[in-house]
């Protein structure tokens, strides 16, 4: 992922969009998968609808199974899970998990 993302604050899963902020509390928004990230207002954030609240980034290397990882949430109508491991962000699609955002991946 582009080394100034400090932490992941949310998905729009119906256009495919992440959001993050800096470590200077910037905002930033990526569409596809990671790699590469712009910068955008704080207006232009909250004018999205956000269905996948913001998660807390392991930075361990985690050894165990993706679907037992405590890094998982879904989205507020039960329609799309992620969890996010060491080396990214992941999507449950017809009961196989996809990695959508690859941490290593910088613009």
């Amino acid at each position: 992922m582009d080394p100034r993302i400090q932490n992941l604050i949310g998905l729009n899963s119906d256009v495919g969009y992440a959001f993050g902020l800096t470590k200077s509390g910037k905002y930033m928004m990526t569409r596809n998968g990671g790699n590469l990230w712009t910068n955008i207002s704080p207006k232009l954030y909250q004018s999205f609808s956000i269905d996948i609240p913001p998660l807390s980034l392991p930075w361990e290397n985690l050894t165990q199974d993706i679907l037992s990882t405590p890094h998982k949430c879904s989205s507020p109508d039960g329609t799309h899970t992620f969890a996010a491991t060491d080396d990214g962000l992941h999507q449950l699609v017809g009961g196989v998990w996809k990695r959508v955002v690859d941490w290593e991946t910088c613009c």
